[in-house]
Protein backbone atom coordinates (compact mmCIF):
# COMPACT_ATOMS: atom_id res chain seq x y z
CA UNK A 1 0.00 0.00 0.00
CA UNK A 2 1.21 3.52 -0.77
CA UNK A 3 2.22 5.78 2.12
CA UNK A 4 -0.89 7.87 1.42
CA UNK A 5 -4.20 6.73 0.01
CA UNK A 6 -7.27 8.36 -1.43
CA UNK A 7 -10.53 7.86 0.40
CA UNK A 8 -13.48 8.53 -1.85
CA UNK A 9 -16.73 9.67 -0.28
CA UNK A 10 -19.30 10.07 -3.01
CA UNK A 11 -18.07 12.71 -5.42
CA UNK A 12 -14.94 13.88 -3.59
CA UNK A 13 -11.58 12.56 -2.37
CA UNK A 14 -9.21 13.40 0.49
CA UNK A 15 -5.56 12.42 0.99
CA UNK A 16 -5.06 10.56 4.29
CA UNK A 17 -2.59 8.25 5.97
CA UNK A 18 -3.65 4.62 5.51
CA UNK A 19 -4.64 4.03 9.15
CA UNK A 20 -6.65 7.27 9.22
CA UNK A 21 -8.39 6.35 5.99
CA UNK A 22 -9.29 2.91 7.30
CA UNK A 23 -10.71 4.29 10.53
CA UNK A 24 -12.75 6.90 8.75
CA UNK A 25 -14.00 4.42 6.17
CA UNK A 26 -15.04 2.01 8.90
CA UNK A 27 -16.82 4.63 11.00
CA UNK A 28 -18.51 6.26 8.00
CA UNK A 29 -19.85 2.90 6.89
CA UNK A 30 -21.06 2.10 10.40
CA UNK A 31 -22.89 5.39 10.91
CA UNK A 32 -24.35 5.28 7.40
CA UNK A 33 -25.90 1.91 8.22
CA UNK A 34 -27.23 3.08 11.58
CA UNK A 35 -28.70 6.31 10.18
CA UNK A 36 -31.12 4.12 8.23
CA UNK A 37 -32.96 3.38 11.46
CA UNK A 38 -31.25 5.82 13.76
CA UNK A 39 -30.15 4.33 17.06
CA UNK A 40 -26.84 6.13 17.57
CA UNK A 41 -27.95 7.78 20.83
CA UNK A 42 -30.12 6.70 23.78
CA UNK A 43 -33.16 8.44 22.26
CA UNK A 44 -33.31 5.57 19.71
CA UNK A 45 -35.63 7.44 17.31
CA UNK A 46 -35.52 4.68 14.64
CA UNK A 47 -36.04 7.15 11.78
CA UNK A 48 -34.37 6.81 8.37
CA UNK A 49 -32.18 9.88 8.28
CA UNK A 50 -30.76 8.89 4.89
CA UNK A 51 -34.20 9.40 3.34
CA UNK A 52 -34.77 12.75 5.05
CA UNK A 53 -36.71 11.60 8.10
CA UNK A 54 -35.84 13.39 11.32
CA UNK A 55 -36.08 12.42 14.96
CA UNK A 56 -35.59 14.41 18.15
CA UNK A 57 -32.42 16.14 16.96
CA UNK A 58 -34.16 17.39 13.81
CA UNK A 59 -31.28 16.42 11.53
CA UNK A 60 -30.86 14.27 8.46
CA UNK A 61 -27.38 13.49 7.16
CA UNK A 62 -26.08 17.04 6.76
CA UNK A 63 -24.65 19.38 9.36
CA UNK A 64 -25.65 22.97 10.01
CA UNK A 65 -22.93 25.31 11.28
CA UNK A 66 -24.27 28.49 12.82
CA UNK A 67 -20.99 30.03 13.95
CA UNK A 68 -17.27 29.27 13.97
CA UNK A 69 -14.23 31.13 15.26
CA UNK A 70 -10.90 30.70 17.06
CA UNK A 71 -11.45 30.60 20.81
CA UNK A 72 -8.61 31.42 23.20
CA UNK A 73 -10.53 30.65 26.40
CA UNK A 74 -10.78 26.86 26.27
CA UNK A 75 -8.78 24.61 28.59
CA UNK A 76 -5.01 25.16 28.16
CA UNK A 77 -4.51 21.69 26.71
CA UNK A 78 -6.65 22.46 23.64
CA UNK A 79 -6.48 26.25 23.31
CA UNK A 80 -6.54 28.15 21.01
CA UNK A 81 -9.16 26.08 19.27
CA UNK A 82 -11.24 26.47 16.13
CA UNK A 83 -14.74 26.13 17.58
CA UNK A 84 -17.45 24.87 15.23
CA UNK A 85 -21.03 25.24 16.50
CA UNK A 86 -23.48 22.72 15.06
CA UNK A 87 -27.25 23.12 15.37
CA UNK A 88 -29.33 20.20 16.63
CA UNK A 89 -29.11 18.32 19.92
CA UNK A 90 -30.62 15.42 21.83
CA UNK A 91 -30.84 17.43 25.07
CA UNK A 92 -33.47 20.10 25.71
CA UNK A 93 -31.81 22.16 28.43
CA UNK A 94 -34.24 24.83 29.57
CA UNK A 95 -31.40 27.26 30.30
CA UNK A 96 -29.47 26.65 27.05
CA UNK A 97 -27.66 29.66 25.61
CA UNK A 98 -28.38 28.50 22.05
CA UNK A 99 -31.84 27.04 22.50
CA UNK A 100 -33.13 28.38 19.17
CA UNK A 101 -30.51 26.41 17.23
CA UNK A 102 -31.26 23.33 19.33
CA UNK A 103 -35.01 23.42 18.90
CA UNK A 104 -35.11 24.56 15.26
CA UNK A 105 -31.96 23.32 13.54
CA UNK A 106 -33.67 23.41 10.15
CA UNK A 107 -33.67 27.20 10.26
CA UNK A 108 -29.87 27.11 9.94
CA UNK A 109 -28.85 26.49 6.29
CA UNK A 110 -27.18 23.16 5.64
CA UNK A 111 -23.40 23.52 5.52
CA UNK A 112 -21.27 22.36 2.60
CA UNK A 113 -18.71 19.99 4.19
CA UNK A 114 -16.07 21.02 1.66
CA UNK A 115 -16.49 24.67 2.68
CA UNK A 116 -16.04 23.72 6.34
CA UNK A 117 -12.97 21.61 5.59
CA UNK A 118 -11.40 24.56 3.82
CA UNK A 119 -12.38 26.84 6.69
CA UNK A 120 -10.70 24.48 9.16
CA UNK A 121 -7.46 24.71 7.22
CA UNK A 122 -7.66 28.51 7.17
CA UNK A 123 -8.16 28.56 10.94
CA UNK A 124 -5.15 26.28 11.41
CA UNK A 125 -3.05 28.74 9.42
CA UNK A 126 -4.41 31.53 11.62
CA UNK A 127 -3.09 29.79 14.73
CA UNK A 128 -5.70 27.29 15.92
CA UNK A 129 -4.07 24.28 17.61
CA UNK A 130 -7.18 22.12 17.70
CA UNK A 131 -10.59 21.72 16.07
CA UNK A 132 -13.54 21.56 18.46
CA UNK A 133 -17.00 20.36 17.49
CA UNK A 134 -19.68 21.62 19.84
CA UNK A 135 -23.26 22.85 19.52
CA UNK A 136 -25.93 21.99 19.86
CA UNK A 137 -24.17 18.68 19.97
CA UNK A 138 -21.80 16.75 17.71
CA UNK A 139 -23.24 13.56 19.21
CA UNK A 140 -26.18 13.66 16.80
CA UNK A 141 -24.23 14.38 13.59
CA UNK A 142 -21.12 12.19 13.47
CA UNK A 143 -21.57 11.36 9.78
CA UNK A 144 -21.26 15.02 8.78
CA UNK A 145 -18.22 15.48 11.02
CA UNK A 146 -16.49 12.43 9.60
CA UNK A 147 -17.23 13.68 6.10
CA UNK A 148 -15.52 16.98 6.92
CA UNK A 149 -12.50 15.27 8.46
CA UNK A 150 -12.11 13.04 5.41
CA UNK A 151 -11.75 16.14 3.23
CA UNK A 152 -8.86 17.69 5.18
CA UNK A 153 -5.41 17.78 3.61
CA UNK A 154 -3.71 18.66 6.92
CA UNK A 155 -3.61 16.77 10.22
CA UNK A 156 -5.70 18.28 13.01
CA UNK A 157 -6.28 17.52 16.67
CA UNK A 158 -10.02 16.90 17.08
CA UNK A 159 -11.92 17.81 20.26
CA UNK A 160 -15.37 16.31 20.84
CA UNK A 161 -17.24 18.65 23.24
CA UNK A 162 -20.70 17.29 24.01
CA UNK A 163 -23.08 15.81 26.55
CA UNK A 164 -21.68 12.43 25.47
CA UNK A 165 -25.29 11.29 25.08
CA UNK A 166 -24.31 8.42 22.81
CA UNK A 167 -24.80 4.68 22.79
CA UNK A 168 -21.69 2.69 23.61
CA UNK A 169 -21.43 1.32 20.08
CA UNK A 170 -21.44 4.83 18.62
CA UNK A 171 -18.73 5.99 20.98
CA UNK A 172 -16.57 3.01 19.99
CA UNK A 173 -16.64 4.37 16.43
CA UNK A 174 -15.34 7.76 17.59
CA UNK A 175 -12.60 6.96 20.09
CA UNK A 176 -10.07 6.56 17.27
CA UNK A 177 -11.27 9.69 15.47
CA UNK A 178 -11.32 12.32 18.23
CA UNK A 179 -8.15 13.10 20.17
CA UNK A 180 -9.85 14.79 23.10
CA UNK A 181 -13.27 14.32 24.65
CA UNK A 182 -14.70 17.12 26.80
CA UNK A 183 -18.04 15.82 28.09
CA UNK A 184 -20.44 18.01 30.04
CA UNK A 185 -21.64 16.09 33.09
CA UNK A 186 -24.56 18.10 34.38
CA UNK A 187 -26.82 15.99 36.59
CA UNK A 188 -26.78 13.58 39.49
CA UNK A 189 -28.76 10.34 39.82
CA UNK A 190 -32.16 11.91 40.48
CA UNK A 191 -34.71 13.43 38.10
CA UNK A 192 -32.99 16.78 37.55
CA UNK A 193 -31.96 15.74 34.04
CA UNK A 194 -35.52 14.80 33.12
CA UNK A 195 -36.95 18.00 34.56
CA UNK A 196 -34.41 20.37 33.04
CA UNK A 197 -33.10 18.69 29.88
CA UNK A 198 -35.76 16.18 28.86
CA UNK A 199 -33.51 13.13 29.29
CA UNK A 200 -33.20 10.55 32.04
CA UNK A 201 -30.51 8.39 33.67
CA UNK A 202 -27.79 10.57 32.20
CA UNK A 203 -25.22 10.00 34.93
CA UNK A 204 -25.51 6.24 34.55
CA UNK A 205 -24.96 6.46 30.78
CA UNK A 206 -22.12 8.96 31.11
CA UNK A 207 -20.26 6.78 33.59
CA UNK A 208 -20.46 3.88 31.12
CA UNK A 209 -19.12 6.11 28.34
CA UNK A 210 -16.39 7.54 30.51
CA UNK A 211 -15.26 4.01 31.29
CA UNK A 212 -15.01 3.37 27.55
CA UNK A 213 -12.83 6.45 27.13
CA UNK A 214 -10.69 5.38 30.07
CA UNK A 215 -10.18 1.92 28.60
CA UNK A 216 -9.08 3.40 25.27
CA UNK A 217 -6.67 5.79 26.96
CA UNK A 218 -7.96 8.92 25.22
CA UNK A 219 -7.57 12.41 26.64
CA UNK A 220 -10.55 13.57 28.70
CA UNK A 221 -11.55 16.70 30.58
CA UNK A 222 -14.95 16.57 32.26
CA UNK A 223 -16.82 19.84 32.57
CA UNK A 224 -19.40 20.30 35.31
CA UNK A 225 -21.54 23.42 35.25
CA UNK A 226 -22.42 24.46 38.79
CA UNK A 227 -26.19 24.86 38.57
CA UNK A 228 -27.80 27.04 41.25
CA UNK A 229 -29.73 24.93 43.73
CA UNK A 230 -28.20 21.66 42.54
CA UNK A 231 -25.28 21.12 44.89
CA UNK A 232 -26.57 18.20 46.94
CA UNK A 233 -28.60 16.54 44.19
CA UNK A 234 -26.09 16.94 41.36
CA UNK A 235 -22.63 18.34 42.09
CA UNK A 236 -21.73 16.23 45.10
CA UNK A 237 -23.06 12.88 43.79
CA UNK A 238 -21.31 13.50 40.47
CA UNK A 239 -17.97 14.20 42.12
CA UNK A 240 -18.31 11.13 44.33
CA UNK A 241 -19.06 8.92 41.32
CA UNK A 242 -16.24 10.38 39.22
CA UNK A 243 -13.72 10.02 42.04
CA UNK A 244 -14.63 6.36 42.44
CA UNK A 245 -14.70 5.60 38.73
CA UNK A 246 -11.61 7.48 37.57
CA UNK A 247 -9.14 8.75 40.20
CA UNK A 248 -7.01 11.52 38.75
CA UNK A 249 -9.62 12.52 36.18
CA UNK A 250 -9.43 16.17 35.11
CA UNK A 251 -12.64 17.91 36.16
CA UNK A 252 -13.34 21.53 35.29
CA UNK A 253 -15.84 23.23 37.61
CA UNK A 254 -17.63 25.89 35.57
CA UNK A 255 -18.96 28.77 37.66
CA UNK A 256 -20.36 31.13 35.01
CA UNK A 257 -23.95 29.82 34.89
CA UNK A 258 -26.38 32.21 33.23
CA UNK A 259 -30.12 31.44 32.91
CA UNK A 260 -30.48 32.80 29.35
CA UNK A 261 -34.03 31.68 28.41
CA UNK A 262 -34.96 31.46 32.11
CA UNK A 263 -34.06 35.01 33.13
CA UNK A 264 -36.45 36.13 35.86
CA UNK A 265 -38.16 32.76 36.24
CA UNK A 266 -39.02 31.70 39.78
CA UNK A 267 -36.64 29.19 41.25
CA UNK A 268 -32.89 28.85 41.53
CA UNK A 269 -32.26 28.39 37.81
CA UNK A 270 -33.82 31.76 37.02
CA UNK A 271 -30.83 33.58 38.51
CA UNK A 272 -27.08 33.52 37.89
CA UNK A 273 -24.92 31.70 40.39
CA UNK A 274 -23.43 34.31 42.71
CA UNK A 275 -19.67 34.55 42.98
CA UNK A 276 -19.84 33.93 46.70
CA UNK A 277 -21.97 30.82 46.32
CA UNK A 278 -19.78 29.51 43.50
CA UNK A 279 -16.64 29.87 45.62
CA UNK A 280 -18.31 28.06 48.52
CA UNK A 281 -19.22 25.13 46.29
CA UNK A 282 -15.80 24.95 44.68
CA UNK A 283 -14.16 24.99 48.09
CA UNK A 284 -16.38 22.17 49.33
CA UNK A 285 -15.65 20.04 46.26
CA UNK A 286 -11.95 20.69 46.71
CA UNK A 287 -12.06 19.70 50.37
CA UNK A 288 -13.90 16.45 49.66
CA UNK A 289 -12.36 15.33 46.35
CA UNK A 290 -9.33 17.52 45.72
CA UNK A 291 -6.97 14.69 46.63
CA UNK A 292 -8.70 12.26 44.23
CA UNK A 293 -9.69 14.35 41.19
CA UNK A 294 -7.53 16.78 39.22
CA UNK A 295 -9.82 19.72 39.85
CA UNK A 296 -9.80 23.06 38.13
CA UNK A 297 -12.05 26.10 38.25
CA UNK A 298 -13.05 27.70 34.96
CA UNK A 299 -10.06 26.06 33.29
CA UNK A 300 -7.43 26.90 35.91
CA UNK A 301 -6.04 24.06 38.07
CA UNK A 302 -6.89 24.11 41.76
CA UNK A 303 -4.08 23.39 44.20
CA UNK A 304 -4.98 21.08 47.08
CA UNK A 305 -4.46 23.04 50.30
Amino acid sequence: MHDRVRLWLGHHAAILMPDQAHRLETSIAWFTEHYQSCDICPENCQVNRLSGQTGLCGLGTGGRVYKEFIHFGEEPEVSPSHIVYLSGCNFRCRYCSDLEQVLRPGEVPETDPQWLAERVEVRLEQGARTLTFVGGSPDVQPLFILDVLARLSKPVTVVWNSNLWLNSESLEQLVHIADWFIPDVKYGPGRCDEQNSGVSNTLERLLVNLNTLKQHGVEVIVRHLLLPGHQECCTEPIMEQLAGAWPGLRVNLMTAYRPFALWGEDGALGRPLSMERAEERVQRVQELWGATLALRQDGQPLVQS
